[in-house]
């Protein structure tokens, strides 16, 4: 199992790094090309103060020589910047992929009592997709322009220093006050330009509630109302971005008479220093050039900072996804045909340690043997068959398939034995054929055909202008809640596993859509062995053997016939649901009587 304690992480950066198996060569050349492009520069600086010194001298050749180089260098400079581009977006699009990747697979074998208890289905997509495009954006773009800017700066004050140490010390002596001053300047307009989004993000959001609820502003006629509350918000955000264009000019201006006021103190020491003859012109167009990249680096060093700070919480963000804990999964993959295929033996559960949703119970399911699991909502039966798939731990107890202790199995081997049909039927994005297939990834379109048919669908599909290959549409909105359970149903019957799991699959059906279900179930079930969870009882009046759950305990358990005859908890809901009346009781007896009638 991971390790979860992510408080404890540092520099989740380098981390998220080393998990995404970044290309540690093509970070070297992308630091190679900046550090030798930030030569080139400086240097190109350089050669061009060398050639203004030798033509005040009238050395022409030398002038010139010089002048040549400048020219020469920065295609050089540009064939880096190409090369380095392009392993920017190599290494980084490589790094995200694996990311991704990586990411999925956690996701994939995670542990579902985990996600549920501490994840959120929504937040855990944000981080893989929002927050990891940020971050591909914070790294890719930000970071890399920055740390081509710094290296810039590093080389431009080595050079400085060749060139005039005096000028370079009054110059960084002038550079902290100027930047704290533009900073000091510049700050208000970001809190501007925040209000202003902020009001467009309101008038957006009204957008989006109208075209989210579209059939209830449409079915209240509220079109006025919602036309007001935008024209609303449109209009603040209309003053308030002239508002803020206004302010940012004047305040941009004064940034400019910042910058100029720091240039024109660094020539007053410029030309007090070639008058000492401590510098030559040449020096000083050299230092003013390079001047230029060393207060862009300096300047961003909060901005730095900020982007540091965001990139290293949407990586530790990334990195909690990472880092779910994975489900607990054995070897044996060896099953024992002649022991129980299920049993549970004085098993409880609780999704906290607070409450027990489940207390000391036993069930056991045998080959070919229907086993239904009855009760009110709330009471334990779903939460059976989570433990059985192995989503969830017991607390207590003991869990064996085939006759061998849950944690022991191989969880793949394991769930090949299991068709789940589950309450709320999903269906994938793509086609029925695809939904249906993906009980059996080796299965052919004949086999999707048959077992269309078998389930009561075929005569549907093949009336649709797509045949198997129509699109369901995002979670099957396309179909009806009966058409999706029945291909459910041909998904679990195309598996051909041992034992079905069927969980409240008729609740939400009506009762002529419930008929044709039933008669899809009874082709599953047909030579399998089938746990089924119920509150109407008329989906189990086929089973051979009962267990009747009350707040998490199991209160009678035995044949239908048995439990009938005893009158208790059983027979009282077969009476309020109207399959038997107390005058007249008709058993149900090895699974092919008849249910009572009044």
């Amino acid at each position: 199992m991971k390790d979860t304690n992510l408080t404890k992480r540092k520099q989740p950066i380098l981390r998220l790094l080393q998990l995404g198996s970044v290309k540690w060569y093509g970070l070297i050349l992308i630091i190679f090309c900046s550090v030798t492009r930030s030569i080139i520069k400086a240097f190109t600086s350089y050669q061009l103060g060398a050639a203004i010194d030798a033509l005040s001298v009238q050395e022409l050749i030398s002038s010139f020589t010089h002048l040549m180089i400048a020219i020469v260098l920065p295609f050089g400079g540009s064939i880096l910047m190409a090369v380095e581009n392009r392993s920017i977006g190599v290494t980084m699009e490589s790094l995200f992929l694996s990311i991704r990747l990586r990411s999925f697979t956690t996701l994939a074998e995670a542990d579902v009592s985990y996600l549920e208890r501490e994840m959120r289905s929504g937040d855990v997509s944000s981080r893989l997709n929002s927050d990891l495009e940020n971050l591909n954006s914070i790294l890719s773009g930000q970071f890399t322009w920055l740390f081509t800017v710094l290296i810039q700066t590093f080389v431009s004050v080595g050079f400085c220093m060749f060139v005039s140490w005096q000028l370079s010390i009054a110059y960084f002596l002038i550079l902290p006050i100027s930047i704290w001053g533009i900073q000091k300047i510049s700050k208000p307009i970001s809190r501007y330009q925040t209000k202003a989004s902020e009001r467009t993000g309101a008038s957006m959001n009204v957008a989006v509630d109208m075209l989210s609820n579209i059939f209830v502003v449409k079915s209240f006629h509220a079109y006025d109302e919602m036309n007001a509350r935008y024209t609303q918000e449109v209009n603040l955000a209309y003053k308030e971005t002239t508002r803020s264009n206004k302010i940012v000019s004047i305040l941009m201006a004064l940034k400019l008479v910042v910058s100029i006021m720091q240039v024109g103190i660094l020539f007053y020491f410029s030309l007090y220093y070639l008058k000492q003859g401590l510098i030559t012109v040449g020096d000083i167009v050299v230092f003013i050039s390079l001047s230029t990249y060393v207060r862009e680096g300096f300047g961003l060093i909060d901005y730095v900072a900020r982007a540091l700070r965001s990139a290293s919480s949407l990586a530790e963000r990334i990195i909690q996804v990472i880092d779910i804990p994975g489900e607990q999964d054995g070897k044996d993959n060896k099953k024992d045909s002649t022991k129980p295929l299920v049993s549970l033996q004085n098993v409880s559960f609780g999704y906290d340690t607070m409450q027990e949703v489940l207390k000391g119970v036993s069930i056991q399911v045998r080959d070919k043997q229907k086993v239904g699991l009855i009760g009110h909502s709330g009471s334990g039966k779903s939460t059976v068959i989570r433990l059985i798939c192995r989503f969830y731990i017991q607390t207590k107890g003991e869990i064996e398939f085939y006759g061998k202790p849950a944690e022991c199995w191989d969880l793949c081997a394991l769930r090949k034995n299991f068709a789940l049909v589950p309450q709320e039927p999903f269906l994938f994005q793509g086609t029925i054929f695809d939904n249906i297939a993906y009980g059996n990834a080796n299965c052919s379109e004949a086999d999707v055909i048959r077992a269309s048919k078998e389930v009561g669908l075929w005569d549907f599909v093949s009336g649709l202008s797509g045949g198997l290959y129509t699109h369901v549409g995002d979670y099957g909105a396309q179909l009806s809640g009966g058409q999706k359970q029945r291909i459910c149903i041909a998904r679990a019957m195309l598996k051909n596993a041992q034992l079905i799991l069927l969980d409240e699959v008729t609740s939400a059906l009506d009762t002529k859509t419930e008929e044709v279900v039933k008669k899809s179930l009874d082709k599953l079930l047909a030579n399998r062995a089938a746990i089924i969870v119920a509150h109407k009882l008329s989906t189990i009046q086929d089973v051979d053997y009962l267990y009747c759950f009350s707040d998490g305990e199991v209160i009678e358990h035995g044949t239908p016939k048995k439990l009938l005859s005893q009158k208790g908890y059983f027979y009282q809901m077969c009476i309020k649901q109207g399959l038997i009346s107390e005058e007249n009781t008709i058993y149900w007896e090895d699974g092919d009587a008849e249910a009572g009638k009044d």
